[in-house]
């Protein structure tokens, strides 16, 4: 089968910087348009809008915090052309609220320092969930540093994984005394399908 690919794309990104409250805050605003033909397979349009702030307060003592907040919308419409592809629903929209906060604990000037902090993320297709992570770091000398990490990352399934059906491939599998029967690998969607944690 010969495929023949086209892509554009497109996107806008918008950034600011200012003063606010003895700290500095940024606010970013991204625009992103994407569409793939893969003619005579399949086409898709994706529409990405998302608006990011985050806030880098003035150092306290031996702290340093740092917060933000996040929307995200996404739209993607998908068509197939051929029977051995199916996607349900074709026109999927994201909403994907998030929101930190960090703190930077300096233990020992120029030699210990802690990282503490959480994010928040609730997503339309999804339950909420919380990604805590710990960071110690130990700088022996200028040129020398030895951290230890822990963290819960969630990992939302994709778009495809939980609204796309295709086949794989068919092929002819022989069973004694049976006979020959065409065999098919076909791969399903799960629109129930749960987030994968790791810690």
């Amino acid at each position: 089968l010969d495929v023949e690919i086209d892509y554009e794309g497109a996107n806008l990104l918008a950034s600011r910087k200012w003063d606010w409250l003895g700290g500095e805050a940024t606010l970013r605003a991204y625009l992103d348009y994407q569409s793939i033909d893969m003619n005579p397979v399949a086409g898709a349009i994706v529409s990405t809008g998302d608006v990011d702030f985050q806030h880098r307060l003035m150092p306290m003592g031996r702290h340093e915090w740092i917060w933000g907040l996040g929307v995200r919308y996404q739209n993607a419409e998908a068509r197939a052309r051929q029977t051995t592809l199916r996607f349900d629903p074709e026109v999927t929209q994201l909403k994907t609220v998030s929101a930190f906060a960090q703190d930077e604990i300096t233990l020992v000037p120029k030699q210990w320092r802690l990282s503490l902090g959480a994010r928040f993320e609730a997503r339309n297709e999804s339950t909420p969930e919380w990604q805590p992570s710990a960071r110690l770091m130990w700088t022996p000398t200028d040129r020398d540093s030895l951290w230890a990490h822990w963290s819960r990352a969630v990992r939302t399934p994709s778009i495809g994984e939980r609204t796309t059906d295709f086949i794989i491939g068919t092929q002819q599998v022989s069973v004694p005394p049976f006979g020959t029967f065409p065999f098919t690998v076909i791969s399903r969607a799960n629109p129930d399908l749960k987030p994968e944690n790791l810690r």
